[in-house]
C-alpha cells in the first residue's frame, strides 16, 4: 500500500516539475533497474561514508538522496539517478561556458540545466494522429455517466436467519415502502420508521452518497436504485446480502462530459510534457555514456537502508 501511494505520489511531483519548469527532474520518470545504471562505472575508493556516487568529481550523498526521495516520493535508487542526471546537465551547461557552477547553491545549478535545456530540448507538440488516438483511448475519462443519490432504509439480516425472520422483515420493508409512498414529510417519515426496532432484524436508515450504475453497491441494489425514471421510492422490496431494503432516490445527476475541444487542450499539455520528458532523457543517457560516474561500495546497502524505512 505505500509503494502504492508513493508511485501515485511520484507521478503528481513529476507534473507539478513539469509545470514549474523543471523537467530536469522528471527526465525518465522510470526508475532505473539498478543503481549503476548509464555509462562507464566505477568503484568509489576510499571516501566520505555519506558519499554514495560521484559524477565528474561532484560528490552526491546520502543525505541528498534522502531529501530527495522524500520530497518527490521517489525511491532511493530513483532519487539517486535523478541527482546523477542533474549533475550531468548542470556540467554540461557549464562546460559550455552559460555560467560558473557552484554546488553550495542549488538555484544556480537548477538555472543552468534549464538553460541548457532551454538550447537543446525543443518544444515540440503532438501531432493531430497522436491526440486523436489519445482521445479515442482516453475517452471515457472525460465523461460522467448518470449518478443517483438515494437514502435506504434496511431490515438486517444474519446470513443464518431463519424463514420467520426473513418473513418479517420482507412485511416490514413493504409496510415502510407504503409509509414512504404517501409520506408529506420524507424525513420525518424515515425518522419515524428509523425508531421501530425488531428482534427479528436490525433497522438502519441511512443517506448513501451520489453512486454510478456499477460498482458502487452490490449489482441487486444498484439495478433497483437506477430502474426508476425520475426520483421517488422504488415501488417493491430489494433482496441483497444484507437484508431487504426499501429504497428512496432523492437525486438524479444526469450523465455530463467535457467538450472535446477542452479534453483535446489537456492532452496537448500531457502528451507535449512526455515528449520533452523524453528529449531530456535522451540528452542524460547521451551525456552518461561518456562521464565519469563511481559509486560507493555501500551504495546498495545505503539505498537499501532507505527504501526499508520507506516501508
Amino acid at each position: 500500500m505505500r509503494r502504492e501511494r508513493r508511485a501515485v505520489l511520484r507521478n503528481s511531483a513529476c507534473r507539478w516539475a513539469a509545470r514549474a519548469g523543471l523537467l530536469w527532474l522528471c527526465a525518465s520518470c522510470n526508475e532505473p533497474k539498478a543503481a549503476t545504471h548509464g555509462g562507464p562505472a566505477q568503484q568509489l575508493g576510499s571516501t566520505h561514508p555519506d558519499v554514495v556516487s560521484r559524477v565528474n568529481g561532484s560528490s552526491i550523498t546520502i543525505s541528498e538522496v534522502d531529501s530527495l526521495a522524500r520530497v518527490g516520493q521517489f525511491s532511493a535508487q530513483a532519487a539517486l539517478h535523478r541527482l546523477q542526471a542533474e549533475r550531468l546537465l548542470a556540467q554540461e551547461a557549464e562546460s559550455r561556458g552559460y555560467a560558473r557552477l557552484s554546488e553550495t547553491h542549488k538555484v544556480a545549478q537548477q538555472a543552468l540545466v534549464q538553460a541548457l535545456l532551454a538550447r537543446d530540448v525543443e518544444s515540440q507538440q503532438p501531432s493531430a494522429a497522436a491526440l486523436d488516438s489519445a482521445y479515442a483511448e482516453q475517452r471515457a475519462r472525460f465523461e460522467q455517466p448518470e449518478q443517483r443519490r438515494s437514502t435506504h432504509v434496511l431490515a438486517g439480516l444474519k446470513p443464518d436467519a431463519g424463514l420467520e425472520k426473513e418473513q418479517a422483515a420482507k412485511a416490514f420493508i413493504e409496510q415502510a415502502i407504503g409509509l414512504l409512498r404517501s409520506a408529506s414529510d420524507l424525513k420525518a417519515t424515515l425518522a419515524s420508521i428509523k425508531s421501530e426496532s425488531s428482534p427479528s432484524f436490525r433497522v438502519i436508515v441511512e443517506e448513501l452518497p451520489l453512486a454510478r450504475a456499477e460498482g458502487m453497491f452490490v449489482p441487486e441494489f444498484s439495478q433497483a436504485l437506477f430502474s426508476l425514471a425520475e426520483t421517488g421510492v422504488v415501488p417493491t422490496p430489494v433482496r441483497t446480502q444484507f437484508g431487504y431494503h426499501a429504497i428512496v432516490v432523492t437525486e438524479i445527476v444526469p450523465p455530463s462530459a467535457t467538450p472535446k475541444l477542452e479534453a483535446l487542450d489537456v492532452l496537448r499539455g500531457e502528451l507535449g510534457t512526455r515528449l520533452h520528458e523524453k528529449q531530456v532523457g535522451t540528452l542524460v543517457d547521451s551525456l552518461r555514456q561518456r562521464t565519469r560516474v563511481a559509486y560507493a561500495p555501500q551504495v546498495e546497502q545505503l539505498l537499501g537502508t532507505l527504501e526499508l524505512r520507506a516501508d
